[in-house]
């Protein structure tokens, strides 16, 4: 096959390609913690002896698939619920490896969606990694990236956190960067643990200020447990995030789960008390006015079902989660998904 051959075949791939995506009028972007996703194998790159058959969690083969099942089912209810807007894409943090993200979405809950998936090992000694799902009927493919977080440590050294997945792609006839992220935890203390939190948000920050120097039309959307709420400094500042949709500039974000915040609603418990941590946030091109058919949003939410909630005692309605110290609860997850939904105008 002679290259102008094959030039030709790429650009009506392309062309087929974009026109399939652009039948869907709403689309969703979804985020899950899926909660120490481990499978049951002792990895010896990683400190993962805990989730081993004798390790302190004593985590067999029948919890590993009671887990997938549960995630699954999640999963499946969110997707339906959303009906006429489906996950188009899933970003998920708290993942050992690519090998369980493909047992998840071989599940038969889930087989027939028949999510892809992008991932790259991170640095995390833990080897706790996020990813992204996507459908590729309503989101194509292009490339993804890690972007590593450097922390401030003792006498000028270097920490080492979990990095940030950039994934790029075609989302209906629009360009999209989308980055996975799951931030430091506030173990330690809130305060001392900010600047931590503060350096992943200015990775976002640099990474979104680049792309729109060459591509200023390109959506951008941030998602992931943040360990901080919409309220905190390293979204507002370091992010540049707005709660209004008529206030955000050019450069920054608007984050619409700042009125779920300011209700009292959350993702996860934190020190018995609700945290929003999960967070979607997009660009402000995806909330101004423009010309063409492009993506606009609509609307978002915290996805939470009875099942997927503790029934009884101190922590009623609080996420069932899968883990009381080491012992397995056969629940979910500690935290509850979150979507934002788009709705592409004329």
């Amino acid at each position: 096959m002679t290259a102008k051959v094959s030039l030709i075949l790429a650009i009506c791939l392309m062309a087929c390609e974009t026109k399939l995506l652009s039948q869907t009028s709403k689309i969703s972007i979804g985020f899950y913690n899926l909660e120490n996703l481990f499978d049951t194998f002792d990895d010896p790159e990683i400190q993962d002896e805990e989730f081993t058959p004798d390790g302190e969690k004593n985590w067999t083969q029948d919890k590993y698939d009671d887990k997938l099942s549960r995630l699954a089912k999640v999963i499946r209810a969110m997707d339906l619920e959303l009906k006429d807007r489906p996950l188009a894409v899933l970003g998920v943090c708290e993942i050992e490896n690519r090998k369980v993200l493909e047992d998840l979405v071989r599940h038969p809950a889930l087989r027939q969606r028949a999510f892809k998936i992008a991932h790259l090992d991170s640095r995390d000694l833990r080897g706790i990694d996020v990813a992204l799902l996507y459908d590729p009927s309503h989101f194509h493919l292009l490339s993804y990236t890690n972007h590593a977080v450097d922390l401030p440590g003792v006498n000028g050294a270097k920490r080492i956190t979990r990095d940030i997945l950039l994934v790029k792609g075609i989302l209906g006839n629009q360009r999209a960067f989308l980055t996975v992220n799951h931030w430091p935890s506030r173990r330690g203390g809130e305060h001392s643990t900010v600047p931590s939190r503060r350096a992943a948000a200015e990775v976002n920050r640099r990474l979104a200020d680049s792309i729109r120097g060459t591509d200023p039309n390109a959506l951008f959307i941030v998602m992931g447990d943040l360990n901080d709420n919409p309220a905190d400094a390293s979204l507002t500042k370091g992010l540049c995030s707005y709660f209004r949709a008529d206030e955000a500039v050019d450069s920054c974000f608007f984050n619409p789960f700042y009125s779920n915040y300011e209700k009292g609603l959350g993702s996860m418990a934190f020190e018995d008390s609700w945290g929003l941590f999960d967070q979607i946030l997009i660009s402000s091109n995806l909330v101004k006015p423009s010309n063409g058919r492009r993506w606009r949003y609509e609307d978002h939410g915290i996805f939470q079902k009875p099942f997927m909630m503790e029934s009884q005692g101190r922590y009623r309605h609080y996420p069932k989660r899968s883990f009381s110290g080491n012992l397995y609860n056969r629940g979910y997850s500690d935290h509850f998904p979150v979507y934002c939904t788009l709705k592409l105008e004329p």
